[in-house]
């Protein structure tokens, strides 16, 4: 009991000794990103935080560490193509789709072709109604686009002659029959004499 005493006392006044040193027997936890190597005893830290672990940056978020979940600078932003007359515009890095598509913009249909869009090519069913230039004496209504024609000719537009020559047309030049005098019924006075001409 008397050895068991002394071992006590001896034990007690060793922590006391220790105690009023002031040392802590440290116990040094692991060292993160967000702070150094801390005693798990005393708090004590030591050393310096270990840096961050950067995942990279992506079109829509920053760079994010991979421990803490901190970030640092900018997302990068998408990366975009030409929306099309189907389809907004596609980030060629993440495929996410920004935008509306513009629609297709078409060409006049006309006789002998459909509209069709200046961009993707696609056509609008149908063709648009022929459209005519008036009839001539060289040719009946034509269509000014297809030159499909309707229709007869028109007759000749004589210019106004001298009696004696021959008429001609003013649209083809065609050569007419003569033009005669045309007589007024003479008086007693008046031999007779052409209207046209006065002759």
């Amino acid at each position: 009991m008397k050895k068991i005493l002394i071992f006590i006392a001896l034990a007690s006044l060793t922590l006391l000794v220790l105690g009023s040193c002031g040392e802590c027997q440290h116990e040094w936890g692991m060292p993160s990103c967000e702070s150094p190597s801390t005693c798990r005893l005393c708090g004590a830290t030591s050393g310096e935080k270990l840096p961050h672990r950067y995942s990279g940056a992506t079109c829509t978020l920053p760079k994010a560490c991979k421990d803490c979940g901190s970030t640092s600078g900018e997302a990068l932003g998408h990366t975009l193509t030409e929306a099309t007359c189907q389809k907004g515009a596609v980030c060629t890095v993440c495929n996410t789709v920004v935008g509306k598509p513009i629609g297709h913009s078409y060409t006049e249909a006309t006789c002998t072709k459909p509209a069709q869009c200046i961009y993707c090519m696609a056509k609008k069913d149908g063709l648009a109604e022929h459209s005519f230039a008036p009839a001539t004496c060289i040719a009946p209504k034509t269509c000014v686009n297809c030159n499909a024609t309707e229709g007869e000719k028109a007759e000749h537009i004589w210019q106004d002659g001298a009696c004696l020559t021959k008429k001609r047309c003013t649209v083809c030049n065609e050569v007419g029959d003569l033009i005669l005098h045309v007589w007024s019924d003479a008086t007693c006075t008046n031999p007779k004499q052409c209207i046209n001409c006065s002759e």
